[in-house]
């Protein structure tokens, strides 16, 4: 009515999420809410819908117009111009209630899921700054981490198919879902009966954790088992708001029979033992001030559950051994039990949610709960949700303890030796096996683990482009471990060998059309959607290479199987790669590839003549550069930058007064051959 120009937001999800996701009182659909504003007098209304074909046919006042989320941007600028009161209203139900009628059978489950292809991955970090999404996490590759879409929490918002990567597959499913490994189902005297701590006057539990995994679930269940066991209790549970993997703390304190507990909370220095569901939230400092040394005992889940900023950031170091060494400083380093619970549960059960309740199993047999093993598992029988798995991994977590051997066999693969790698990809390369066996010879002394991550590399390169790629590669990174054992003795730390090997790696075998074709080919995602999902499959590859985009496609193409002789086609031709044939090789993306691989072996030949014990960290530092590189296009080029700014700024350390004699070649930038000049 002031004339005031002033655009609100409303973000309509469904749901009050703080208090448990009530339906708040007196709520109106989106089209009447959007009448009511108009007849207020708003000038112009943007409904922005995550499904917008569901308004088709709704009638609408005439201010209202309905978006696709992709038009958020312009719509905000539109609505930035517009005089008056504008309004931007947002309608995307709450993805974790969505999920949880999803798997109450309250609405239809998940038909499309998404699948990320690691080998064509770059572990960029795209997909997690565009979606911000919690269930994008890193699994451990034999080319280092990537990325994967961690399918038991995954809310099928499908935000991450917006980063800008063609590694993402979308799955159809007809009559199925993802697929759940069956474990050997144990029976309730698989583990011996554990001992009970004493109980002589109140025994108090602090269990940190994050929310959306069960933790009140685990502090229910203890307060049962106790009032099953006869035995007195009282709880707290500290909540804050409901965020999917935000802190959570629950306390319980147990009591003899008559001595009720003084009080629910834990005092500084009060409890007696640390249940640590989260590495994260156990290594809080106002929650490690309820230990101490003489007194705490704990059970860690040392599996991490990644934070917002370990999805944003793939370079960030979480630091899980200094949070582990703090827990163990704040408590009683004999009585503190460590497990991967939910690596474990994941690898029994295919759900992360049986996490917590195998902890608690681990902290029964190991002694330390005052209330029965038995009494628990009646406890998990009340409470009725997923009973048969919850009583499965609370007996599973118990042989963790009791037959360690037999719970770690369900997760520990031992790493194949050197030589197990030679064979296995020298058997993959069929008439090239051997001319890869030959050049993997010349570097038979390398010590196991460098001689491990080059062959798996090398091995890599001939699938690429051939030998003669791979024989360049493998003689670059004896010329480093050579420099470096001359020079820092043959016990060196080999810092500056292990960065030439992954970096020059990644500039080498560079993701262009053939390499994505060749990759999704080999990876063969049909057969593996068809292993991670029952019922009947399709799959869908999500792909923008640089000519779309030159033509003004400004989003991915979602194309079916159909596309797969085209694939092929590029496959086969990635022999013309860094000819005058080769179709691609004139893009402005692939000129900067071909440029950076002349200019990281500047780096290492500069980096190498510079090296002395002194200055051995900063080498190896500058080496690693190469590391900034990743990703595609606009990503990868940004990437780049910021490798070359770092570079300039180390060698400039590197560059002191040069001892009489040495004379270092030319600067690295001044460097611009390729590998691929003369291909």
């Amino acid at each position: 009515a002031a004339g005031a120009n002033l655009t609100f937001r409303i973000l309509y999800n469904g749901a009050v999420a703080n208090t448990g996701a009530q339906a708040p009182v007196g709520q109106r659909d989106v089209p009447t809410l959007a009448r009511l504003l108009a007849l207020e007098g708003v000038k112009k209304i943007a409904v922005v819908a995550r499904d917008e074909k569901a308004y088709r046919g709704v009638e609408w006042p005439a201010v209202a117009r309905v978006h696709g989320r992709e038009a958020v941007d312009e719509v905000l600028r539109d609505l930035e111009a517009t005089p008056g009161v504008t309004v931007f209203l947002y309608d995307g139900e709450c993805a974790n209630e969505r999920r949880r009628k999803q798997k109450r059978s309250l609405r239809p489950g998940a038909t499309r899921f998404v699948l990320v292809n690691e080998a064509v991955c770059e572990n960029c970090g795209h997909c997690g700054q565009v979606s911000n999404c919690m269930s994008l996490q890193k699994v451990q590759t034999e080319l280092g981490p990537k990325t994967q879409v961690h399918q038991s929490s995954c809310n099928q918002d499908q935000l991450c198919l917006e980063g800008d990567c063609p590694s993402f597959v979308t799955v159809d499913v007809e009559g199925g879902g993802p697929r759940r490994p069956s474990p050997p189902r144990l029976e309730d005297d698989a583990s011996p009966e554990p001992a009970r701590p004493r109980l002589d006057g109140a025994y108090r539990i602090v269990i940190p954790g994050v929310g959306g995994t069960g933790v009140l679930t685990v502090n229910s269940l203890l307060a049962w088992a106790a009032l099953l066991d006869g035995l007195e209790v009282s709880t707290y549970d500290q909540t804050g708001a409901a965020q999917k993997w935000g802190a959570v703390l629950s306390t319980v304190a147990v009591a003899p029979p008559g001595a009720r507990p003084a009080a629910s909370k834990v005092g500084a220095a009060q409890a007696d033992l640390y249940l640590a569901l989260d590495l994260v939230a156990g290594a809080d400092p106002a929650n490690l001030a309820r230990c101490a040394p003489g007194r705490t005992a704990a059970v860690v889940n040392t599996t991490l559950f990644p934070t917002g900023e370990m999805v944003r950031d793939v370079r960030l170091d979480p630091g899980a051994g200094r949070m582990e060494a703090a827990v163990a400083a704040a408590c009683d380093p004999a009585r503190t039990v460590r497990v991967e619970a939910r690596r474990l549960a994941e690898a029994l059960f295919g759900d992360h949610m049986a996490t917590n309740v195998l902890a608690l199993g681990v902290a029964c047999q190991a002694g330390l709960l005052p209330v029965s093993p038995r009494a628990l598992e009646e406890a998990i029988r009340l409470n009725g949700t997923a009973a048969e798995q919850n009583l499965q991994a609370f007996r599973w977590g118990r042989l963790a303890v009791s037959d360690p051997g037999r719970a770690a066999a369900r997760i520990d693969r031992p790493a194949p030796t050197a030589d197990e790698v030679v064979a296995r990809e020298a058997a993959g390369l069929g008439r090239r096996g051997r001319g890869y066996q030959e050049l993997m010879g010349r570097g038979a002394d390398l010590p196991e683990e460098e001689r491990r991550r080059v062959a798996v590399r090398a091995a890599g390169l001939v699938r690429y482009q051939g030998l003669a790629l791979a024989s360049r590669y493998l003689e670059s990174v004896l010329a480093v471990w050579r420099r470096e054992r001359e020079v820092l003795g043959p016990s060196a730390d080999l810092a500056a060998t292990r960065a030439v090997a992954e970096g020059l790696h990644r500039l080498l075998a560079y993701k262009d059309e053939y390499e994505v074709a060749r990759l999704h080919l080999e990876a063969a995602m049909q057969r593996r959607a068809e292993e991670a999902f029952t019922g009947r499959v399709r799959i869908h590859y999500h792909l923008h290479p640089p000519w779309l985009r030159a033509l003004g496609v400004r989003g991915k193409l979602r194309v079916g199987r159909w596309v797969e002789p085209g694939l092929r086609l590029l496959a086969a031709m990635r022999r013309l790669r860094g000819t005058p044939l080769d179709l691609f090789g004139l893009a402005a993306s692939r000129r900067e590839e071909r440029r950076l691989v002349g200019w990281y072996q500047g780096l290492v030949d500069e980096g190498l003549a510079r090296l002395r014990p002194a200055n051995a960290a900063g080498v190896a530092e500058l080496l690693r550069v190469a590391d900034e590189i990743r990703g595609y296009e606009a990503v990868k080029a940004a990437g780049a930058a910021r490798a070359a700014g770092r570079a300039e700024a180390l060698l400039r350390a590197l560059r002191g007064p040069a001892p009489a004699g040495d004379e270092p070649p030319p600067s690295a930038s001044k460097r611009e051959a390729s590998p691929f000049d003369n291909t």
